[in-house]
């Protein structure tokens, strides 16, 4: 009897300890879950004391959510794809839009974004033209203006967002250019308007039906007469001076530009209707400010499908095109480089017309001889704003050379 009476006691026991340690477990959870309510509500009060304003207060914070909140600028974390190297070392002496200098080449050489470079130009060949998205690096403007003085406009001011100035919020550069052809991981096109060593944000082919908004249902342009040089338009405004005092100038020592109204004026005359339509492939100069080419548009608007317009300081410019000579010395110079002299002539003839100088040296130097780096040539020059006359004394390649002279 008395083993099991010592048996139950064990039992019973051992079903009061369970009992006790559920009860203990429940106790813990509920001081758990008070301890958790007890910081909530701690929380809420605190937030409550943080939160809590006068009425004046309470006015002021609706009148500072009333207003405009300001402008975020994000880190997009851009990469450059690639590198242009160009003829053209510095910003003033540079195309300002691609149709200046048409035939000059450049190469755009891919960088190791991508494992093979050489795979994403694959089926780019296909293509005649292709937009270039670029850096302007060489900006170094301490601050952007929402109004520039572009020197087509001569010093009236316009919007920033109204023209093709490289300073502006986001310098990015865009430009249309012919692809002549593509090797390795390397493109060489024609039209070029950067300086060397312009780094490249990307490049999209140019695709009619989509880009051409004159005519967006046709389904072929021709655009091969983009590749067309001014010297094929106009007559040659390139002549040699021989400084005699009465003005008579002799015909220069290596051939000169010359105009051909035979040749191709079908495609010539759409070949101007077309730019003067689409404003494909312009964009602004190295120094600043922008300007086009002015005989090369016919009209301040355009009409077609779908109204496509500019503003008439593009066509009707209140500057005129200068005329170019080139002294006796500089016509030997560029003979003695051979083949390449007739090619930088043109280059140097084709820019020179433009006014490379900005409104800023235009009004306050004025008519000032002045060294330009043009095509890896150094151009002696001076410019008579009255008679629109540019003169080049000089070309030569090495300043050091040109001081012993």
């Amino acid at each position: 009897m008395t083993n099991i009476s010592n048996s139950d006691d064990v039992i019973q026991l051992k079903t009061q300890l369970s009992t006790a340690r559920s009860e203990i477990n429940n106790l813990r959870q509920q001081l758990k879950t008070l301890n958790h309510t007890y910081r909530k509500d701690c929380d809420e009060i605190r937030r409550q004391l943080e939160n809590w304003r006068c009425d004046k207060c309470k006015h002021r914070q609706l009148e500072a959510a009333a207003t405009p909140a300001p402008v975020v600028n994000y880190d997009l974390g851009l990469q450059y794809i690639g590198t242009i190297h160009t003829h053209f070392p510095e910003k003033r002496g540079t195309p300002r839009q691609p149709g200046i200098c048409s035939d000059t080449t450049a190469k755009l050489t891919l960088n190791d974004v991508f494992t093979n470079p050489s795979h994403a130009l694959d089926g780019l060949q296909e293509y005649s033209h292709m937009w270039i998205l670029f850096h302007f690096h060489k900006n170094d403007a301490t601050h952007t203006r929402a109004k520039v003085s572009p020197p087509r406009l001569n010093g009236i001011r316009t919007g920033v967002f109204a023209t093709r100035s490289p300073h502006r919020p986001c310098p990015i550069g865009l430009s249309l250019v012919k692809i002549d052809h593509i090797t390795d991981n390397n493109i060489y096109f024609s039209g070029v308007d950067m300086i060397d060593q312009t780094p490249v944000l990307d490049i999209k082919p140019y695709i009619p039906q989509y880009d051409n908004p004159s005519d967006p249902f046709q389904s072929e342009i021709d655009i091969s007469t983009l590749s067309l040089t001014e010297s094929q338009h106009e007559t040659d405004s390139v002549r040699l001076m021989d400084g005699q005092e009465n003005g008579e100038r002799d015909q220069p020592l290596i051939g000169g530009t010359s105009s051909n109204p035979i040749v191709n004026r079908n495609l010539e005359d759409s070949y101007h209707e077309s730019r003067s339509a689409s404003r494909i492939g312009e964009r602004e100069a190295p120094d600043g400010e922008e300007e086009e080419t002015p005989h090369q548009y016919a009209s301040a608007s355009v009409s077609s499908p779908q109204q496509v317009r500019v503003p008439t300081w593009i066509d009707q410019p209140p500057i005129s095109t200068l005329t170019v000579y080139f002294k006796r010395r500089a016509l030997v110079q560029l003979q003695q480089l051979g083949n390449e002299g007739e090619q930088k002539k043109n280059i140097i003839k084709n820019i020179l017309q433009e006014d490379p100088r900005s409104v800023y040296l235009r009004e306050r130097v004025g008519n000032s001889d002045y060294v330009f780096r043009i095509a890896e040539l150094y151009v002696s020059c001076k410019f008579d704003d009255t008679s629109h006359v540019v003169t080049v004394f000089q070309v030569f390649q090495d300043l050091g050379a040109q001081a012993e002279n």
